[in-house]
């Protein structure tokens, strides 16, 4: 069982003999422990059998390992029987990190300082280590041990740097590891850094242009297969208003014989100028989910949009056919 469930008990209660009106039941539970509700059924009018029913509640926060309820039936202050039930409760482990103080912005040079709250809202106490990627933690310690229902509170530092953006984000992380598993859980923040003053639009307009090689060979005793595949893309504005964007993507050739390149090949070049866009080569079509998803293939495509409409024209030689 879990910490907060609930158990229904059932106990019977019989003898030679029709049983006196001075038997008296008790259930003894362990500490903490509730009876949400109890009841007594004498079945089909017998009067030499009785059936009691439980319902117990266990503690939310009940440690793990087993525990022991006893029940009784007495006469006259006598224990006449005595039956003892073992319960076990598993262990559960949940800790919660949340990000409690930390600044809404910040300015490049600055320290950013974010303080997190660590819960343990399992059923068992927890060895903990912290650890950060980035900065440092303050009064850092090897080992850290919370309580079950306990919570503590730990600052991590950081210094901002700066960038050519504007504005760029700064996270925060916290991790926490166990001594038992390796098993953790992470908890980050980002924070918007704004620079001390607008930075100049690259003198050079550079464009900038990816290029990557991919080179795969297999050889088995009856197989020996080799393949390669190559990409150049590329993407960026061609003028210092920002009007003017170009993007292109060249990949092949297709590898589908090869199942750990197996992809297909795509060639494809787009132009966007404002509110009218031009692609040709490959691309993906999409009119509506109303119809299908999309459609791959080779063609072109040129959207105009409007204050209040756009339409579209295309070609389309798709590449995979459904059967």
């Amino acid at each position: 069982m879990k910490p907060g469930d609930h158990v229904v008990l059932f106990f019977k209660v019989s003898g030679n003999q029709t049983l006196s009106e001075k038997i008296s039941t008790n259930l003894v539970l362990p500490q903490n422990w509730q009876i949400l509700t109890q009841k007594t059924d004498n079945p089909k009018g017998q009067k030499s059998e009785e059936t009691y029913v439980y319902t117990v509640n266990t503690p939310s926060q009940a440690e793990a390992g087993e525990y022991t309820l006893v029940f009784t039936v007495s006469e006259n202050g006598f224990v006449k029987a005595r039956k003892e039930i073992r319960i076990i409760i598993e262990r559960v482990r949940k800790l919660e990190v949340t990000p409690l103080s930390f600044p809404e912005y910040l300015r490049e040079g600055d320290v950013l300082k974010v303080e997190y709250l660590i819960q343990n809202l399992g059923n068992e106490k927890e060895k903990l280590t912290l650890k950060t990627s980035r900065g440092k933690i303050e009064s850092s310690k090897d080992e850290y041990v919370l309580e079950k229902n306990e919570s503590m509170k730990v600052w991590v530092k950081q210094d901002i740097g700066y960038s050519d953006e504007n504005m760029w984000l700064a996270t925060s992380d916290l991790t926490l590891g166990f001594k038992d598993t390796s098993e953790v859980i992470y908890q980050v923040k980002s924070i918007p850094v704004y620079a001390n003053k607008n930075k100049k639009n690259d003198p050079y307009l550079r464009f900038p242009i990816e290029v990557s090689v991919l080179h795969n060979s297999y050889s088995g005793s009856t197989v020996n297969r080799q393949g390669l595949q190559y990409e150049v893309k590329g993407a960026g504005y061609l003028d210092f208003s920002r009007n003017n964007f170009l993007s292109f993507l060249a990949h092949g050739p297709s590898q589908t014989g090869f199942p750990y390149l197996g992809t297909y090949e795509q060639y494809s070049l787009r132009y966007t100028h404002k509110e009218s866009s031009l692609t040709l080569g490959d691309y993906n079509l999409q009119i509506s989910n109303l119809l299908e998803l999309s459609r791959f293939g080779r063609g072109f495509k040129f959207d105009q949009n409007f204050k209040k409409t756009s339409f579209s024209v295309f070609l389309l030689n798709q590449d995979f056919i459904p059967i």
